[in-house]
């Protein structure tokens, strides 16, 4: 076979590293260089390679040859001074872009780089020099030319002269460098710039690049006026938790370095505390539009067990192990309200087609999961045209009682047409929440009605896209609810013996498909609610709020761009920070919740986009599955400290099943998952009905076992775990052996 022509390894490297294949084009470029050792353009693009791998000397000498070899190339000289200034050698890097502009004068007059150089040289003068010839012949539109302007010119001529000779700039849309601009007017405040980089609903990479450049130029303000222990906080926050890939980057990281050197006290900047939060927020008040009455118990006999109809009993568990830790399991996300489970003695070596089967129910469409307190299960779905609660019990699948209601609610996209918030239980009542906002407080021993509610109608709470699907959450003596009324309340808490208004919150948003949790933050007891519904433009984010008596303490806007969009993964609260992520382009964002004063962004991460899925948080990671569809769907690890992914994979593995009587081999994956954390382990649930128990680490994941309970799609319910037994939502008919929609009750107790 022929050879690859120089030009073609040369062609084919170029493409490697402009598509990301950054170790395919370290080889070939280096395969070039020995075939054609003079050849300056191999030289280039390895040198390239190696400094984005950050070896700053190996790039220089690749850079050094290219100089030889092409002595008049002015973008020789412009790569090699650019990563003179990297290594802090500014004298060298002007001397290259000087060398650059000789060899190329249309380079003189905008040549940003060498300004940057000039600054840190301490050339001051021929800094803001530069800077004005780039303003005054070429960009007048830049805020930046205008910001080392005056950073240099107040270091030559002092901060009153800068501020008197400031460039007047207009047209440059980029947020927030209006509002840096007039901190250095001094018409602003640092408070003004973080507010801005935050408002207007960004993605979570403009977010990342508004914060890293509002801290950045913040910090470099603060250091000019002489407030160097500050601004060594803010520059910190920029390149620590802001790495994005640009030279100004590069800026941020040498001045730190300088602050660092010179002395600056190592603390972190002051609380920034926004006017709304200064003060203190009036409580809106909301009016109770329709108290509702509560009946009293009738004193009958609470129903006995009877056979259920549409369950069919497998046979009797084991018993639980010596030792085992188990507990009821009465809300969606579990006791602790995280995924994570206390039991202990579970099988961990899955039979291939799942643990022994208990008992299985042909349920109706829902998605939603049981909840378990003792020797009671509430389950709640839709069969033909009614939603029905049922009270089953755990063991056997036999039923005590059972209520329904009409309900005619309708998917607009074509998904099931089930009620999607699962039950909750609390001492001797129920509650639960309809996919049209029927929510219903009820004896859990017999199935009496106490109090109902028509959420929906009562606080004119249109349709939303999938229905409403946030399950309530029991604080205290109150219910919280995600309502989603337009002018508010966007969270309602309702006393929950007598259903009546305690309080509502929020009147900017609608209700989100994520349900509620409680935290203990700093010491106090409080709520956080990742809220928005369907509103043209789309709006949404966290609310903070205090348990008891519903005020805000906190918001943040976290919503995708999207109309057609949703937010249902719940906060995860890791101390004093609280994480939040959503799908349909937005990603992820960890704040720093301060004892007083506003948050802050501790980072934020694209592409940790849970959609419907919660993460969970051990050991100082976050692990969780992102992606909106099946196709884009991937198991990820992040370090909750800095947001950097730490890896990323789409678990994979052939398997044999049999379609039309003939078997065949087919690829399989979790896709978008759900994780639960118990027993020293992970245990996941597949999109598509697999069971794993799965070992996961910074270093990467282990499939350690797995089981194929069903084939079947839309398995998005999280499942439950009470007492060894595991419970598992088959929402649509199976692809191959064609079972119905199933609530399926396995044995996971381990043998003794």
């Amino acid at each position: 076979m022929a050879q690859d022509s120089i030009e073609d390894l040369l062609t084919r490297a170029t493409t490697s590293y402009r598509e990301g294949r950054v170790d395919e084009a370290f080889r070939l470029s280096d395969l070039a260089i020995d075939r054609a050792p003079g050849d300056p353009t191999g030289y280039f693009i390895r040198g390239t390679v190696l400094e984005s791998r950050q070896d700053y000397e190996g790039a220089l000498r690749d850079y050094d040859r290219v100089v030889e070899l092409s002595p008049s190339l002015p973008l020789a000289y412009n790569r090699r001074g650019g990563l003179r200034f990297k290594v802090g050698d500014f004298d060298g890097s002007i001397g290259d872009f000087d060398r650059e502009v000789v060899l190329d004068p249309d380079k003189n007059n905008n040549h940003w780089q060498r300004g940057l150089s000039y600054h840190y040289a301490q050339q001051y003068e021929d800094c803001w020099k530069q800077f004005e010839l780039s303003y005054a012949t070429v960009n007048p539109t830049d805020y930046e030319n205008g910001i080392f302007h005056f950073l240099c010119m107040a270091k030559d001529l002092g901060v009153a002269q800068a501020r008197k000779s400031m460039l007047a700039i207009a047209g440059d849309e980029r947020v927030p460098m209006k509002q840096i601009y007039d901190l250095y007017r001094g018409r602003g405040s640092v408070e003004d710039v973080m507010i801005a980089a935050e408002t207007g609903n960004p993605t979570a990479a403009e977010l990342g690049d508004r914060l890293f450049y509002g801290h950045l130029y913040s910090g470099l303000y603060l250091d000019a006026i002489g407030n160097a222990a500050l601004a060594r906080g803010h520059v910190a926050r920029a390149v620590t938790n802001f790495q994005i890939p640009h030279y100004m980057w590069d800026v941020g990281r040498i001045h730190l370095a300088q602050l660092v050197e010179v002395g600056a006290a190592a603390q972190p900047p002051q609380a920034i505390t926004s006017a709304a939060e200064k003060s203190a927020r009036k409580q809106k008040r909301f009016r109770d539009p329709r108290p509702p009455a509560v009946r009293k118990a009738t004193g009958s006999q609470a129903p006995g067990l009877q056979p259920h109809p549409d369950v069919t009993f497998h046979g009797p568990p084991r018993p639980l192990p010596t030792g085992a830790v188990t507990h009821d399991w009465t809300s969606f996300l579990g006791p602790t309200h995280n995924a994570v489970s206390t039991e202990t003695r579970l099988l961990k070596e899955l039979p291939e087609q799942g643990p022994p089967l208990v008992w299985e129910l042909n349920k109706g469409t829902s998605y939603t999961s049981p909840a378990i307190a003792g020797d009671r299960l509430i389950y709640l779905h839709r069969v033909g045209d009614r939603e029905r609660i049922e009270c089953l019990h755990p063991e056997t699948g036999e039923r005590y009682w059972h209520v329904e209601y009409k309900t005619d609610f309708s998917d607009r996209y074509g998904y099931n047409n089930g009620p999607r918030a699962s039950p909750v239980i609390d001492e001797d009542r129920v509650y639960t929440y309809g996919a049209q906002g029927q929510l219903q407080c009820r004896r859990l021993d017999s199935g009496e009605l106490i109090w109902q509610r028509d959420i929906a109608g009562e606080f004119d709470v249109k349709p939303d896209f999938f229905g409403i699907a946030s399950t309530p959450l029991i604080e205290g003596d109150l219910l919280i609810v995600s309502v989603g009324a337009p002018g508010g309340p966007t969270v309602a808490a309702f006393d929950k013996f007598t259903g009546k208004l305690s309080w509502g919150a929020g009147d900017e948003w609608g209700a989100g498909y994520s349900s509620p949790i409680p935290a203990v933050v700093h010491g106090k007891r409080r709520l956080f609610v990742l809220a928005g519904g369907e509103s043209k433009p789309p709006t949404g984010g966290l609310m903070m709020l205090d348990a008891l008596t519903g005020s805000i303490d906190l918001t943040f806007p976290w919503r995708s761009r999207n109309y057609e969009s949703v937010t249902a993964s719940s906060p995860v609260v890791v101390g004093n920070r609280v994480f939040v992520s959503a799908s349909y382009q937005t990603g992820a964002v960890l704040l720093e919740i301060p004892p007083q004063g506003r948050r802050e962004v501790a980072w934020s991460n694209p592409d940790f986009d849970l959609h419907f899925t919660t993460a969970i948080h051990h050991d100082g990671y976050l692990y969780g599955f992102t992606g909106r569809n099946e196709s884009d769907a991937a198991l990820v690890a992040v370090d909750v400290e800095t947001g950097r992914e730490m890896w990323r994979a789409e678990p994979e593995w052939i398997e044999t099943v049999v379609a039309n009587g003939k078997p065949r081999e087919i690829t399989e994956s979790t896709f978008r998952g759900s994780l639960l954390r118990v027993d020293g382990r992970f245990l996941a649930i597949g999109e598509h009905g697999h069971l794993l128990w799965l070992e996961l680490s910074p270093e990467g994941y282990r499939i350690l076992s797995r089981a194929s309970l069903f084939k079947a799609r839309e398995t998005w319910a999280l499942p439950v775990l009470s007492r060894g037994l595991l419970y598992v939502s088959q929402n649509t008919r199976g692809t191959l052996e064609g079972t119905s929609p199933r609530l399926l009750c396995y044995d996971l107790r381990a043998n003794e």
